[in-house]
């Protein structure tokens, strides 16, 4: 049986998401995923990093700094994904539909 996952960042949860058979989803961390101890890092600290833009105040305004760390922060769940890809047995299937770059 193939388990379907999504990766995509979203405030305080997990960037992955568990796809079940009925279409509904449970939000997973990376440390439930075999993957090597130092992708689960990464992912971690890519979390933590979409979680530090999060606006208390006014929570429709949260965003990077910059286009620069917009772009930065795109490259970097890029890359993750494709590890992601690399990393995972073959009936792990892991999609991605993210650009936090198009509205700009």
């Amino acid at each position: 049986m193939i388990m379907m996952f999504r990766f995509f960042p979203e405030f305080f949860c997990y960037s992955i998401w568990l796809v079940n058979e009925d279409g509904t989803v449970e939000n997973i961390s990376a440390n439930e995923l075999p993957i090597t101890s130092s992708l689960k890092k990464e992912i971690e600290d890519w979390e933590r990093e979409y979680d530090s833009i999060y606006n208390d105040d006014y929570p429709l305004e949260s965003d990077f700094r910059s286009i620069y760390d917009k772009i930065s922060f795109q490259k970097k769940g890029d890359i993750l994904f494709k590890r992601l890809q690399e990393e995972l047995p073959k009936d792990f299937e892991i999609f991605s539909n993210f650009d936090m770059c198009d509205a700009d």
